[in-house]
């Protein structure tokens, strides 16, 4: 965590969490200098701060209506559920750091260690077809 505003505490996995605590000798000062996203701007700071991993998205909305928690990440699929909740600030979108990714495979054709890729349902003694573990469309 290098020089930044919190120091790692401690790490419990047993327990599936991990602490860290605010560094007062962080470089830009205590507390920290938060900027601002869209409309939503830091009400002030903590000094204390647990990330777990362990719950399920009914054990942390409940942690949460119950007041456990503070904040959560809310998984895509379950967004418009914790919108329409009653005494829930959302703010999004918030920026992440998640990829999403869409993949081609190509019918390459070329020898293998294992022998010849064949045309489809054709299986010879020196190699495999293309489709050998089911059909391709």
């Amino acid at each position: 965590m290098g020089t930044g505003p919190f120091m790692f505490a401690h790490l419990d996995r047993a327990n599936n969490y991990w602490d860290a605590n605010s560094f007062v000798g962080y470089w830009r000062g205590w507390p920290a200098d938060w900027s601002a996203y869209a409309y939503a701007s830091p009400k002030g700071y903590i000094d204390h701060l647990t990330v777990t991993w362990a719950y399920s998205w009914a054990a942390t909305k409940a942690a949460f209506l119950n007041g456990d928690v503070d904040l959560f990440a809310v998984p895509r699929n379950y967004s418009s559920e914790a919108q329409n909740q009653n005494g829930i600030h959302c703010i999004y979108p918030l920026p992440n750091m998640s990829v999403d990714g869409l993949f081609f495979n190509y019918n390459i054709d070329w020898p293998t260690p294992l022998g010849t890729v064949f045309n489809y349902d054709f299986l010879g003694e020196n190699g495999i077809p293309r489709d050998f573990f089911g059909n391709v469309t």
